[in-house]
């Protein structure tokens, strides 16, 4: 939030002095992601010279990009040190979350039939839940005991958020990666009790929620007959994406390699730049705002080289994580059922990327901590002599 923003450069800063001080203990050498990471920030900083806008490049860089590998390797090193500070992050995360929905229930706010919190409305499009509600279900596969009920109690307001924002894609994969997570375990007796939960939640929302709830029902209706009878107009929200990847796509064409320049912004800069009548006389839409689709976002602004940076991260991510799943599970039960709420969490939220953008700061910086979690808890399961 940027009401929060001089807290959060303070935090920044102190992890740069984390990750400067591991520098001088020759500790860099041990830095997971180390060439993707270059490569993806090197394509951003490449385009900057091909950009319509290198200051507004420029200003992102340092806005964004800075804090995200900072605060991915800075999480790192602090995680990788104490097994126990993995647990102490899910739990700031889950405790935090908990304000967000304790705050957005006292003073809830609807938006088109959507329940959005506090704090920009972190829980609006479901980003902020793709994230957190995996983790928070992952507390399901524990013991009962009073720290695990709260944090079921959590999954289930999460959920409940989760169906009032009616964000389709979330509504399906954080309901298969939680699923995952039981099927992985061998819970199959309360992945079935789970089943039963999530969908009477689900049920109760809807058929509770009034005229709120008929707007969800109506939301998943109107996408519904889009699909079956093959017309975008039963769903608003898919025929201004169709009109959006079909403009996205043009412009690509134009600057396939280096791409527009990058920036949160860039499009309005873009749209000033070629003007509304090139649109026009095109049949394109003039979209001022995100392509609702990383990979075409990516591309857009970085061009292709940006775009393959980018699938090397989040490839040689997901090969380093997986890899070391049975080193993970020799952790002990509490520290594998964190891991699999983690990648929970980033599965469920890459799949949303597909059809949305999450090249905003506040999904990004979550996104890090997890990922850098994830690759704490990796550390300690390939490493044979744990860090002192």
């Amino acid at each position: 939030s940027s009401s929060l923003s001089s807290f959060r450069w303070a935090v920044i800063f102190v992890l740069l002095a984390v990750v400067l001080w591991e520098g001088v203990r020759n500790r860099f050498s041990n830095l997971p992601l180390l060439m993707p990471m270059t490569a993806f920030v090197g394509a951003i900083i490449l385009s900057l010279w091909h950009s319509v806008d290198p200051a507004m490049g420029a200003k992102y860089l340092k806005k964004d990009i800075f804090q995200m590998v900072v605060l991915f390797y800075g999480t790192y090193f602090l995680m990788s040190e104490r097994l126990s500070r993995v647990k102490a992050m899910a739990w700031t995360i889950l405790l935090s979350s908990l304000l967000v929905l304790v705050k957005g229930v006292i003073h809830p706010r609807f938006k088109r039939g959507r329940f959005s919190a506090t704090f920009q409305s972190p829980t609006k499009y479901g980003k902020f839940l793709d994230l957190v509600l995996p983790l928070a279900w992952a507390f399901f596969w524990l013991p009962l005991n009073w720290w695990t009920s709260l944090a079921i109690l959590l999954a289930m307001g999460e959920t409940v958020a989760l169906v009032f924002t009616a964000t389709r894609s979330s509504m399906v994969a954080i309901p298969t990666m939680v699923g995952l997570q039981g099927v992985l375990l061998g819970r199959f007796k309360r992945l079935a009790a789970l089943v039963l939960v999530m969908s009477l939640v689900v049920v109760a929302v809807i058929l509770g929620g009034g005229r709120r709830g008929s707007r969800v029902l109506k939301r998943l209706e109107g996408f519904s007959l889009a699909v079956v009878k093959e017309k975008e107009s039963y769903d608003l929200s898919l025929a201004t994406r169709v009109k959006i990847y079909k403009t996205a796509w043009a412009l690509i064409k134009e600057r396939p390699i280096l791409g527009w320049g990058y920036g949160r912004k860039i499009e309005r800069v873009i749209v000033k730049k070629k003007g509304v009548e090139w649109y026009k006389s095109r049949n394109l839409f003039p979209f001022t705002f995100h392509t609702h689709s990383t990979i075409l976002e990516i591309w857009l602004q970085c061009g292709i080289i940006g775009l393959l940076a980018y699938f090397w991260l989040i490839g040689a991510f997901w090969y380093q994580a997986l890899r070391a799943w049975r080193g993970v599970k020799k952790l002990g039960d509490d520290y594998f059922i964190l891991y699999l709420g983690f990648l929970g969490g980033l599965a469920a939220f890459t799949l949303h990327s597909l059809i949305t953008s999450i090249l905003q700061l506040r999904h990004e910086l979550l996104m890090m901590v997890f990922m850098a979690s994830v690759m704490a808890l990796v550390a300690r399961a390939e490493d044979e002599k744990p860090f002192q």
